[in-house]
């Protein structure tokens, strides 16, 4: 089951109808993907994972494994991604939006080293 679900991306679109659900998936799991790669992560941060709050022995955040939903930024980041994708940006708008969801995941980012 994908952390972000399709409902809630659509809801931030404001796309009410269901032509596009296949490629809105493709543009979820790739911006996922793209996420975890760049937080060099298995998953998705959750609520209440923050640099702050539940960390691991190398005082890197950890994921909750309780907590029901992606931690808020790291949602919007990815969401961005998709609708940036959706809307067929070209290259240089889609390095804007990637670099403003990479400075919203940049809190989760794990084994950056010393």
């Amino acid at each position: 089951m994908p952390a972000i679900s399709l409902d809630s991306v659509k809801g931030y679109l404001r796309v009410t109808h269901d032509y596009d659900d296949v490629l809105l998936r493709q543009l979820i799991a790739a911006a996922s993907e793209e996420a975890r790669n760049y937080m060099d992560r298995r998953e998705l941060p959750r609520k209440g994972a923050t640099n702050v709050d539940e960390c691991d022995s190398n005082d890197m955040p950890v994921a909750v494994s309780d907590a029901d939903d992606l931690a808020p930024d790291v949602w919007l980041g990815c969401v961005l991604i998709v609708q940036g994708g959706y809307e067929g940006k070209d290259e240089n708008a889609m390095a804007a939006i990637r670099k403003n969801a990479e400075i919203l995941w940049q809190p989760y980012r794990d084994n950056l080293g010393v």
